[in-house]
């Protein structure tokens, strides 16, 4: 398996430095590129190193982003270094019919609520909404059940009121509730939902 990965997390960046520049030369016009790799092996090292190579912090595989993987898969830190190194955080596929879902999104379907904390502090959208479909970070998470990154949510100040295009033209409330998350519909009505 090569360094960048994730063979050896704790590889050093110094001994990713040489490798860098070569590899992302290679692999930089593909649909499978190193910088998505290291970021979903939550290789830091290799990230880093691949980002003062010079890698293009916002390029996209067939779908995602290096952000996206990393707020989906829970990688904080490797999302911390992409924002720092000014990575996207609304980029969706160029092609929004197939995947227009962006990392805060991401995070918040999969439970994900440190990525979704940080690309909250980093000012993601929050009411960002898929077209098609009208779907917000606030209606997945109700829709997956993700209690604590609803909290979130709803602490950063979502728009609870947004309703899907989707065939049951769903609001947050109306997700958990259909969906049968207890808990999830409690705690939007603690917070003073009521649609």
């Amino acid at each position: 398996m090569p360094w960048w990965a994730g063979a050896n997390p704790n590889t050093t960046t110094e001994e990713c430095y040489g490798k860098a520049d070569r590899i992302h030369e290679l692999f930089q016009n593909r649909h499978y590129f190193p910088l998505f790799v290291a970021s979903t092996r939550n290789n830091l090292p290799a990230l880093r190193a691949l980002l003062d190579g010079k890698a293009d912090v916002n390029m996209r595989t067939l779908r995602h982003t290096a952000l996206f993987t990393s707020c989906k898969l829970g990688h904080e830190a490797c999302a911390r270094l992409l924002l720092e190194r000014k990575a996207d955080p609304e980029l969706v596929h160029p092609d929004a019919t197939k995947m227009p879902v962006n990392a805060l999104m991401a995070s918040a379907a999969e439970g994900r609520v440190t990525c979704a904390q940080l690309l909250l502090e980093w000012k993601a959208n929050i009411d960002y909404a898929t077209n098609p479909g009208n779907m917000t970070s606030l209606i997945a998470a109700c829709y997956r059940n993700r209690v604590n990154t609803v909290r979130v949510l709803l602490d950063a100040k979502a728009n609870a009121s947004i309703r899907s295009t989707t065939k049951e033209g769903y609001t947050a409330l109306e997700t958990a509730r259909d969906a049968g998350h207890e808990e999830v519909v409690n705690i939007l009505w603690a917070a003073g939902v009521r649609v």
